[in-house]
């Protein structure tokens, strides 16, 4: 059955619908009041070799999100604001929109002035076609990668849907719906068989989410398959119900329980064991390493560095992250015996804030109009935004700038992770902190990961050396939501602890090299401009309440 991609498609358009999106097009808009039906407008580009029911089945999805679509008052006036044009060529564009069948209910179809609960409506596509441009070249960028990916897979052979490598629930979702309708073969465990007749039961007394069943799995939740060749591991017949490790998506049908003892034991033991001992992710030990004073600890990161550098897999990159403390995943001990075989073994939690508090689609509008105006170059930038690579480069900017994402943010100079390891950040007002070193018998942690599986990078994504992704040489993980939300503890290489007091003998960088005041970064001083011409803005409060800002 064709799962329903509506919902995804609309939440890939939305984080996409900025100020640069609309000036974009605002001039085609006064000039051409005869709007573009919406399949010339995707051009058909889902790829000339794409089947003619998979091209129908996306229109139809695609029709059915622009017919329901909804801009309120509130956004579009946000959007307009945004643009810093003058006022009267913005009340035009206004106009024009409402002379494409934009109607606003009770009320004028000028955005300013009118109550936070008026909603402008575009009760067809065709004013949308031209309002969302660049978010449906975004979709229709990434519908041709889908294609071009998928059947380069098929031709060398692919015949199952193994694992899920796409960055987010959204994307991931409008791919499955497109293999569905395409008729790949994307069942994790097709060639198993499921034993006839098996008793429905869920085993009891393990933290775990229950399903109903392994043969159908709820794919949008990105679930891994156990099958793992690291794991050394032969899957029984399966029952119907099962469980799923809501942490690495792990899935687990009931009678194998009974069959395979400690499924995430790892492969080898590291023997000699460390002397801070290790972490345990599924299948694998991480080191856990202490370093008393700043030579050691540097010295170990060039080492391990080295380490990776060396081996022949595309992985040639160290990427690191600092925290002040480590965070363990909420795990009971009677679930830690029958996963690893012990009840004392230490899980990282590394997950991102979105699966904490899932972000809001009217601050991601919002932010996405502040980094398209933070752009030098507006008309170089908008061929970038108008990709899915631009989608996700926007998702790095916002998790480094304080909104909540799927992903982690991580950076390539160790110095910068150092100094959030080594730094405590107290709020000053609600979205203000002031930073101050930690304690010197404060246990600080920096993890290393390997960058093989990281593919958004966030620095230099803007013509501007002044943003905080670049100031900070700002990487971010992917592709840890749902089902998978500790996935970047999967990547770990090793973890290093040290006090506090060892911040007194490295030359880390000042604060003000990695947070610029609000007025000297392009950023988050547009989002100032913004908040103070738009004091009552509903939008503008939500972005406000998400940036975050290092006051000196």
């Amino acid at each position: 059955m064709v799962t329903d991609a509506t919902p995804h498609i609309r939440a890939l358009l939305r984080r996409n619908i900025g100020a640069g999106a609309i000036l974009d097009v605002a001039s085609r808009l006064r000039e051409d009041l005869a709007a573009t039906n919406v399949l010339s407008a995707m051009g058909l580009a889902v790829g000339t070799g794409a089947p003619p029911e998979v091209r129908a089945a996306l229109a139809e999805q695609l029709r059915r999100v622009l017919a329901s679509a909804v801009l309120d008052a509130e956004h579009l006036t946000w959007i307009l604001a945004a643009s810093s044009i003058p006022a009267a060529e913005a009340q035009a564009i206004a106009k024009t929109l409402a002379a494409l069948r934009l109607n606003v209910l009770d009320g004028s179809p000028e955005p300013y002035g009118l109550p936070p609960d008026v909603w402008v409506t575009i009760t067809g596509p065709d004013v949308l076609v031209d309002l969302l441009f660049q978010p449906l070249n975004v979709f229709a960028t990434f519908v041709r990668a889908v294609f071009t990916t998928w059947q380069g897979a098929l031709d060398a052979g692919a015949r199952t849907y193994w694992e899920n490598k796409l960055p987010d629930e959204a994307t991931t979702s409008i791919e499955l719906f497109i293999l569905r309708a395409w008729g790949v073969p994307i069942a994790p465990f097709a060639a198993l068989e499921t034993a006839e007749g098996a008793a429905k039961r869920v085993i009891e007394g393990l933290d775990l989410e229950p399903v109903d069943s392994v043969d159908d799995l709820p794919w949008e939740r990105n679930p891994d398959p156990f099958v793992n060749q690291s794991a050394f591991v032969s899957v029984p017949a399966r029952e119907a119900g099962g469980l799923a490790d809501r942490f690495y998506g792990h899935v687990f049908s009931n009678d194998f329980w009974e069959a395979v003892e400690a499924p995430y034991r790892p492969r080898r033991r590291m023997e000699p064991l460390p002397p801070y001992g290790v972490l345990s992710v599924p299948f694998r030990e991480i080191p856990r390493l202490y370093a008393s004073s700043a030579d050691e600890l540097l010295a170990m990161c060039s080492s391990i560095a080295r380490h990776v550098s060396k081996q022949g897999t595309g992985v040639n990159r160290i990427l690191f992250r600092g925290q002040t403390r480590e965070y363990t995943l909420p795990r009971d001990k009677t679930t830690l015996k029958a996963l690893y075989g012990r009840d004392d073994v230490i899980e990282p939690s590394l997950v991102p804030s979105a699966s904490r508090r899932p972000p809001s689609s009217a601050t991601q509008m919002a932010f996405a109009s502040v980094l398209e105006l933070a752009s030098v170059s507006p008309a170089v930038q908008q061929a970038t935004w108008r990709s899915i690579l631009g989608d996700r480069q926007k998702v790095a900017f916002a998790q480094h700038y304080g909104l909540a994402t799927d992903a982690l943010d991580l950076t390539e100079d160790v110095k910068v992770a150092l100094w959030f390891a080594l730094t405590r950040l107290d709020a000053a007002t609600e979205n203000d902190f002031v930073a101050s070193p930690v304690d010197e018998d404060n246990v600080s942690v920096l993890y290393l990961f390997r960058v093989g599986e990281f593919d958004a990078r966030a620095i230099d994504v803007v013509d501007s050396p002044s943003s905080r992704p670049a100031l900070q040489r700002g990487w971010v993980s992917s592709g840890s939501w749902g089902w998978r939300a500790n996935r970047a503890a999967t990547r770990l290489e090793a973890a290093i602890y040290f006090p506090g007091s060892v911040r007194n003998a490295l030359a880390l960088p000042a604060t003000t090299e990695l947070f610029r005041p609000p007025t000297d970064e392009p950023v988050t001083r547009i989002a100032q401009e913004l908040l103070e011409r738009l004091p009552e803005s509903v939008v503008g409060a939500e972005l406000a309440r998400a940036l975050y800002s290092i006051v000196t």
